[in-house]
């Protein structure tokens, strides 16, 4: 397609290339050493916008309508946002603009026979609906059937749809698998560009490994507070507590901090470490294994949590608001190299990112992440209390597609 970029070497009018491992050909005349610049518009309601290809930071959304200008790499358009390179998912653009249905905003909304025109042709009234061609600052729209022009400013598009799509997922998607689950199952969704939030996460759960994702919040305090270094040893031990969820690094963490504030009981740090943050379904007070550790110190050996909790750390970690936003981006590439994810990620389509994390006991199955797709970045948390883990997890899956396949539309 336009914009492939291709090696090869001229032989006369032709390219020779390596095609599905096969020398094959191609008409020269149809190449250029220059990339085609593609003069594109936005399909989606929202696109998200990468700094790189397959990046999970979001550095803004294009609204539907919007033209761009760009360069074809493969499954992505490299475009100029803000001054710098960034990227957009090619498959949500096309060369054709896009006929877009609007709602005025405003009270009145004046209607011009051109852009910037003082002549008025009529008003419309707020709410009214409109369908046309977004046009830099304007919507060319057929008004008493001539072309006409109304200020995009006082204009929302399918807001309207887009926010009844979003509430619409708690009860028709989310809320049949809870009411057919034979068991406890607790859910929490948020989109995190509306803030909405669905939740009937009403009490605690033994949280199983999801305990570490407070546990890795209290040692990066830790570490922001300047009381504790982030040394290779630490860097490592974060990393195989969230990765492949160990246990004994997760220990060592622990005993770590203990050993940082020696005059502390080491999960009255953790206590305060949620209580900051707003956490308040949970509490770990035990370590991971029974050995020497879990007698070491003081603890009632209580461990619980909510899918409210869970869902809620992930949603400030997105937003840079655990510790500092270099310390959520730091736990957040640590969540997104997550080797466990057979639960939440299993079904979603091939090149979706996740940034997850997993738990599960005896007949207790949890997992907790955040999806960012191509329409929308959101929070999924679901912990599960059933007659055996393979039920808890069959329905994460099956739930979280669902969820997927409906805010997609």
């Amino acid at each position: 397609t336009g914009g492939t970029k291709v090696t090869g070497y001229r032989e006369g009018a032709w390219i020779r290339i390596t095609y599905n491992g096969k020398t094959a050909y191609i008409a020269a005349k149809h190449t250029d050493t220059k990339p085609v610049l593609e003069t594109l518009y936005i399909q989606s309601r929202t696109l998200a916008v990468r700094p790189a290809k397959n990046s999970t930071v979001l550095l803004g959304t294009l609204t539907r309508g919007t033209k761009v200008t760009g360069c074809r790499e493969g499954v992505w358009i490299r475009i100029t946002y803000n001054g710098k390179t960034a990227y957009i998912a090619a498959k949500y653009t096309d060369t054709k603009p896009v006929l877009e249905t609007l709602y005025i905003q405003s009270r009145t909304l004046a209607v011009r026979p051109a852009k910037n025109s003082t002549i008025l042709l009529g008003t419309l009234t707020g709410g009214t609906k409109v369908t046309g061609y977004r046009e830099g600052a304007w919507i060319r729209i057929t008004y008493n059937g001539k072309t006409a022009y109304i200020a995009a400013k006082y204009t929302g598009d399918d807001d309207i749809y887009y926010k009844k799509l979003i509430v619409e997922s708690s009860g028709n998607i989310i809320k049949p698998y809870i009411d057919s689950y034979g068991g406890t199952l607790q859910v929490y969704f948020e989109e995190l560009e509306t803030g909405y939030v669905y939740t009937n996460s009403n009490q605690g759960l033994y949280p199983a490994c999801m305990a570490k994702l407070f546990i890795m919040g209290t040692v990066y305090e830790a570490i922001e507070k300047g009381d504790l270094a982030m040394t290779d040893y630490v860097d490592n031990q974060l990393e195989l507590m969230i990765t492949v969820s160990d246990n004994s690094a997760s220990n060592n963490m622990v005993m770590l901090l203990q050993k940082t504030y020696p005059h502390k009981n080491v999960f009255s740090l953790i206590d305060e470490f949620c209580a900051k943050y707003g956490f308040n379904d949970t509490i770990i007070h035990a370590y991971f294994a029974y050995s020497y550790y879990y007698y070491s110190y003081p603890s009632d050996h209580v461990m619980v949590t909510s899918a409210k909790d869970i869902g809620k750390f992930l949603s400030k970690v997105y937003k840079g608001e655990i510790t500092s936003a270099k310390a959520s981006q730091d736990m957040l590439g640590r969540l997104s190299r997550q080797q466990f994810i057979f639960k939440i990620p299993y079904y979603l389509p091939a090149g979706v990112k996740t940034a997850n994390k997993t738990g599960d006991v005896g007949v207790f199955s949890h997992d907790g992440a955040i999806i960012f797709s191509p329409k929308m970045d959101y929070v999924l948390a679901i912990m599960s209390d059933s007659k055996g883990g393979v039920i808890g997890d069959y329905t994460m899956r099956n739930l979280s597609l669902a969820l997927y396949n409906h805010l997609q539309k």
